[in-house]
């Protein structure tokens, strides 16, 4: 199953030897007899509302209307403790849900770690050392726990016990306030392929506000979008995308330059899709999908430009055309 490629860009994981490639580029997506494309929209109803945030993730001209719309959406929003704010950084939204929770009254609880094995390689664990939390302040669950209780749930903490924050929880029709204890997270490294080191701890952030990236898929009926040092494609139509209405939506610091293009392998994918459709579905991936855009000839001899660009945009160096090269683009993914 892939996603909507006009979202956020793939990241890259060097210990899986994960470029950040796109799964149309391996010729596994190819082989798939059919694709379905999903065209109805839920989270939102506004169809100009709708139409913008299709411009903004697909770095598209923006309308008029949805310039329009841009402006309209720049005002302070009435003033809601549900409110959560998007910022691009991890950095940025940690310093911000400190600022917020300071302003809470009480004393914060915080919960450290308890760690084991490779130190080296928990600190690259996305899993922090220490989690605060405090009476009323929102939170975001980081783990699956249960069918009703997994991850990306936002709630608040309503109460803080020995066993650990108390956060309510919608349970089969009723509100159940449910204590959140330390969670095992692992890390697995494919090299050695094993577990080469655990952490142990509550399975919580705090959600004043959260990165673009933590909030996909989520949400969000009342968000503020702030689009200082927005760098990638797609960042924006996230964030956007999280509202359900224009009324519950702010999005401050918007300039043009903040709608980035993808990149040309992505739009000629779904190009690819577009011209299938109208010779019919039998013809859905009549051309290799890492072929876009390349004669048979070619094809079967060199790797497309958009994905050699791509690679090279990955790499931050030029690529040139080689056998080995040409072999591991041809060999991807299987």
């Amino acid at each position: 199953m892939a996603g909507d490629f006009f979202q956020l860009s793939p990241v890259p994981n060097a210990e899986y030897r994960d470029y950040s490639h796109y799964r149309f580029m391996s010729p596994v997506f190819s082989s798939f007899p059919h694709t379905i494309e999903l065209d109805q929209v839920l989270r939102q109803q506004d169809d100009t509302l709708i139409s913008c945030i299709n411009q903004l993730a697909r770095g598209q001209l923006l309308s008029d209307t949805s310039l329009s719309l841009l402006t309209e959406v720049s005002r302070p929003l009435y003033q809601s403790q549900d409110t959560i704010v998007c910022l691009v950084r991890n950095y940025e939204a940690d310093v911000f849900n400190a600022e917020k929770l300071g302003q809470l009254q009480g004393e914060p609880t915080i919960s450290t770690a308890k760690d084991s094995a490779d130190l080296r390689t928990l600190k690259r664990s996305r899993v922090p050392k220490h989690v605060a939390s405090k009476l009323g302040a929102p939170v975001v669950l980081t783990a699956n726990l249960a069918d009703t209780l997994f991850n990306g749930l936002l709630r608040r903490v309503h109460a803080i016990s020995s066993a650990g924050p108390l956060i309510k929880f919608d349970i089969n029709g009723c509100d159940e306030a449910t204590p959140i204890t330390p969670h095992l997270f692992s890390m697995y490294s494919p090299t050695e392929q094993k577990v080469t080191a655990t952490r142990k701890q509550l399975p919580l952030l705090l959600a004043f506000g959260m990165a673009i990236h933590k909030c996909q898929g989520i949400t969000l009926p009342s968000v503020e979008v702030h689009c200082k040092h927005i760098f990638a494609p797609g960042q924006l139509g996230v964030a956007v995308g999280r509202a359900t209405h224009r009324d519950g939506l702010r999005v401050v610091g918007f300039t043009s330059n903040c709608a980035k293009e993808h990149h040309q392998a992505v739009i000629d994918f779904y190009q690819q899709l577009v011209n299938a459709d109208t010779q019919g579905l039998s013809a859905r991936f009549a051309t290799p999908v890492h072929s876009l855009n390349m004669s048979k000839k070619t094809a079967t001899t060199h790797p497309p430009p958009a994905v050699l660009s791509y690679l090279a945009t990955c790499l931050r160096r030029p690529l040139p055309v080689t056998e080995e090269l040409t072999r591991c683009v041809s060999t991807y993914g299987q």
